[in-house]
C-alpha cells in the first residue's frame, strides 16, 4: 500500500503499489488424450509440449511433465498410479515418476525460498528413464494390470517392454498399417494383448506366452476406437466409427451380438451393475450389461445390452444457432467471417471414474464434463483451453464469478472459489467480441450482456436452479437485432441496469430497453429487445463504449481516432474528444470525477474533462498500442495494458508510473494520480 488519498466524497483510500498473483488459471488441455487416475483424484491431459496432472477437486495442476521443443503424441498412466509413460514427437519414450515418495528431493535447506524450489521441482515431475523404441513415432500405448508390461504401437508394429527390468520382451508384426488401439486383458494371468490398426478394421488377439496372434475378431467395417471388458471378463464390447457396438464372447473371441447406435463411437464404458441386478444374481447370456457411448452426435447415451435399447440419454451438447435464419437475414456476400470454422459440438472421448462414480466426457472444444452415474446429471465442467481472451467482467454473488469472452461463439462463466466449474452460454452463432455486467445489490441477481460478430446483442439473467443440475445458471432472456455489422462494444446503464447501449462496425450506436425482460418466464424463448434510438456516431468501427455513473452520458471510442460524448436520453451529441493519432480501443468514465479515460493505438492514454471536452493529461510510457485502460482504487489509479512488456518511470506533475507487471505476456502498467 502507498500513501492515503482522499476521494471527492472525502473517503480516504490507499494507493496500491504492489500487486501479487492471487489465483492463476492456466491451460491444461489443448486436445488429444485424457485419462482419469484409478483413485479418481487426478485427470491427466495432453497440453502441447506437456502432460499435466489436474486435481479434479480443486482444478489446480499438481504436476507437469514437460519437454521443451517437443510435442506429446500419447501417454499412459500405470494402473498402480506410480508412473507415467509419454510418447514424444521426437520418437522418444520417457517414463516419469508420478507418485513421489515422501522425503524424496528434500535437502538440508528449510527456508522459504528452498521450499518453493523444491515444490517447483516436484510439480515438474521426474523423468526416471528415457529410450528410443526404434519403431518410429509411438501413437498407442497400454500397460498391463500388474504395471509391469508396456505395449507400444506404431506404423511398424507392436513392441512390449518390461518396465521393471527395462528391456523389450516382444516384437509383434500385425498387418494393416498404423496401430491405433492397444489394450491388455484385465486378468494378468491371461497375458493377452488386443490390437487394432487403422487400415484393418479387425481386432487381433495376441498370446504373449507364445508371441502369436491366436485370433482375429472380425465384424467392424470402420476403425475401432474403443473397447471395454465386463466385470466377470466373459464379454468384451467394442465400438467404432461404423456406428455399431459389438459384444464378443470371451475366451472364444466370437461375435455374440451387434447393436446399432447410429453414430460414430469415439468412447464407450461399461457401467457398474445396479443394486437390483446384483441382488437378482442374473447369469444370462449378457447378464445386465449397461454401456455408455459418446460420439459425433454430441450426446452421451446409455444402452441396455440385454434388450438392445437406449435406457438414458443425457443432455446434448448445445449447437451454435443460426442467427441469419432466426432474423430472416440472407447470407453475407462481403466475405465477412471467411476462415471462421464452426466448432463441431461432438465428444472425442468418454471415460469412467469408478471411485468418483462419474462419467467423464471430453468434447472437441476442450471441455471436460463430469456426470453422476446414479442420476445422470451434470456435476462439473472444466475448460482446458480458453485461447485468446477478448473481454471479461466480474460478477457478484456469494461465490465470486468471472464472465469471459474468448474467440468463440460462447460466453464462459467461471465459478471461482476452489471448484473452477465453468458454464458455457450458447446462443451467439459467431465470435463474441464484448461483454458487460450489471451487478445490483442482493437479493437481486446480476445481468450479463454480450455482443457478437453475428450482429446481435444478448442479455443473460441468472436463474436460481439450473436445468443441468447446477444451483444456478445464466439463461438468455433477451436478444437485440438491428445492427448490420459486427457489434464490437456494449455497456449497461450503471444506476438501474434498465437499458443497454451498443456500438457496431456499421458506425451506429443503439440504445436497447430492457423492460420486456420482466415479461420473460423460465423455459420461454428470449424476448425481442426494442431500440429507443439509432444514431450514426462515427466514420469508422466503434471499438468501445461506456455509460456515466449517473446514466446521463455515454462515451464511444472509434477507429476514426475520436471519442464522442452523447446524451443517453435522446442520443444527442454532447462533444468530440480529439487528440489521439490512431484508433481508440478503450474508454471509461471515472467513478468519482467528471472525466473520461481513453486508450489508443498511438501508445498513449488521455484523460478528458467532461464539461468542456478538453484534454487534462496525456499518459505516455507504453511502446505499443494500449488495448485496455481502467480506473481502480475508487478512481484514484489507472491500470493499462498493451501487447508487449514495457517499463517506464514517468512523473508528470502528480502522475507516476508505479509498476509494470511481468506476470502476463500482455503486461499492465499502473498509473497513480493524487489530488
Amino acid at each position: 500500500m502507498g500513501k492515503g488519498k482522499k476521494t471527492p466524497s472525502g473517503e480516504t483510500v490507499e494507493h496500491r503499489i504492489s500487486f501479487e498473483v492471487q489465483e492463476k488459471l492456466e491451460e491444461f488441455y489443448t486436445g488429444g488424450q485424457v485419462q482419469v487416475s484409478k483413485d479418481g483424484e487426478h485427470l491427466f491431459t495432453s497440453c502441447g509440449s506437456a502432460v499435466k496432472a489436474l486435481h479434479i477437486g480443486t482444478g489446480v495442476v499438481d504436476r507437469c511433465f514437460e519437454e521443451e521443443e517437443d510435442t506429446v503424441i500419447c501417454f499412459v498412466l500405470s494402473p498402480d498410479c506410480k508412473f507415467l509413460v509419454v510418447s514424444w514427437r521426437s520418437q522418444q519414450l520417457k517414463l516419469y515418476q508420478w507418485k513421489v515418495e515422501s522425503g524424496e528431493g528434500e535437502g538440508e535447506k528449510g527456508e522459504e525460498g528452498k521450499e518453493e524450489e523444491k515444490t517447483e521441482k516436484m510439480k515438474r515431475g521426474k523423468c526416471a528413464r528415457s529410450w528410443k523404441p526404434l519403431q518410429g513415432a509411438v501413437v498407442a500405448m497400454a500397460i498391463d494390470p500388474t504395471s509391469t508390461l508396456l505395449a507400444t504401437g506404431s506404423s511398424s508394429g507392436i513392441k512390449v517392454w518390461d518396465c521393471v527390468r527395462h528391456y523389450c520382451t516382444h516384437n509383434l508384426r500385425p498387418s494393416g498399417g498404423l496401430v491405433g488401439l492397444l489394450t491388455f486383458h484385465p486378468d494378468p494371468a491371461h497375458l493377452t494383448l488386443f490390437s487394432s490398426t487403422a487400415a484393418d478394421t479387425s481386432i487381433k488377439v495376441w498370446d504373449l506366452k507364445s508371441s502369436r496372434c491366436v485370433s482375429v475378431m472380425r465384424g467392424h467395417v470402420s476403425a475401432v476406437t474403443s473397447v471395454a471388458f465386463s466385470k466377470d471378463q466373459r464379454f468384451m464390447i467394442s465400438g467404432g466409427r461404423d456406428k455399431v457396438l459389438h459384444v464378443w464372447r470371451l475366451p472364444h473371441y466370437s461375435l455374440h451380438k451387434t447393436l446399432p447406435v447410429f453414430e460414430a463411437v469415439e468412447g464407450l464404458v461399461i457401467l457398474p451393475e445396479s443394486g437390483e441386478s446384483r441382488r437378482s444374481g442374473k447369469k444370462g447370456p449378457v447378464d445386465s450389461l449397461t454401456v455408455a457411448t459418446a460420439g459425433d452426435k454430441g450426446v452421451i447415451r446409455v444402452w441396455d445390452m440385454v434388450t438392445g435399447t437406449m435406457s438414458h440419454s443425457l443432455d446434448p451438447l448445445p449447437r451454435p444457432q443460426s442467427t441469419s435464419h432466426q432474423l430472416g437475414m440472407t447470407k453475407e456476400k462481403d466475405g465477412e467471417g471467411e476462415g471462421e470454422e464452426e466448432v463441431p459440438q461432438v465428444y472425442t472421448d468418454l471415460q469412467f471414474s469408478g471411485s468418483r462414480g462419474e462419467l467423464v466426457g471430453v468434447t472437441y472444444d476442450h471441455s471436460i464434463i463430469f456426470y453422476d452415474v446414479a442420476t445422470f446429471t451434470r456435476q462439473k465442467q472444466l475448460l482446458g483451453y480458453c485461447d485468446e481472451i477478448l473481454d471479461m467482467r466480474f460478477l457478484g454473488g456469494p461465490a465470486p464469478r468471472l464472465a469471459v469472452a474468448t474467440n468463440s461463439e460462447q460466453v464462459k462463466v467461471l465459478a471461482r472459489g476452489g471448484s473452477l466449474d465453468w458454464q458455457l452460454l450458447h446462443g451467439h452463432s459467431r465470435v463474441v467480441l464484448s461483454i458487460d455486467a450489471f451487478v445490483p445489490p442482493p437479493p437481486l441477481r446480476p445481468l450479463l450482456v454480450s455482443s457478437s460478430k453475428d450482429h446481435t446483442v444478448r442479455v443473460w439473467g441468472e436463474e436460481e436452479e439450473g436445468s443441468d443440475g447446477r444451483s444456478s445458471e445464466f439463461i438468455c432472456k433477451g436478444v437485440g437485432s438491428g445492427h448490420t455489422e459486427a457489434v464490437g462494444a456494449v455497456a449497461f446503464g450503471r444506476m438501474s441496469g434498465s437499458f443497454v447501449v451498443s456500438g457496431s462496425q456499421d458506425c451506429t450506436i443503439k440504445l436497447w430497453s430492457l423492460k420486456p425482460l420482466s415479461k420473460w418466464n423460465k423455459g420461454e424463448q428470449p424476448v425481442k429487445l426494442p431500440t429507443k434510438y439509432t444514431q450514426l456516431a462515427h466514420d469508422k468501427d466503434i471499438n468501445a463504449m461506456d455509460v456515466s455513473p449517473n446514466d446521463k452520458l455515454m462515451v464511444t471510442g472509434s477507429q476514426d481516432k475520436t471519442a464522442k460524448l452523447w446524451n443517453v436520453s435522446d442520443g444527442g451529441l454532447v462533444g468530440v474528444l480529439r487528440g489521439h493519432r490512431r484508433g481508440i480501443w478503450s474508454v471509461q468514465f471515472s467513478p468519482v470525477d467528471q472525466c473520461v479515460l481513453t486508450a489508443s493505438a498511438d501508445t498513449t492514454l488521455k484523460l478528458w474533462a467532461v464539461n468542456d471536452c478538453s484534454c487534462i493529461k496525456t499518459f505516455e510510457g507504453h511502446t505499443m498500442s494500449v488495448l485496455k485502460a481502467v480506473f481502480i482504487t475508487r478512481g484514484m489509479q489507472i491500470a493499462s495494458r498493451s501487447p508487449v512488456y514495457t517499463i517506464h518511470d514517468i512523473i508528470v506533475h502528480s502522475l507516476e508510473v508505479y509498476k509494470s507487471n511481468r506476470e502476463h505476456s500482455v503486461p499492465s502498467s499502473i498509473y497513480t494520480f493524487s489530488r
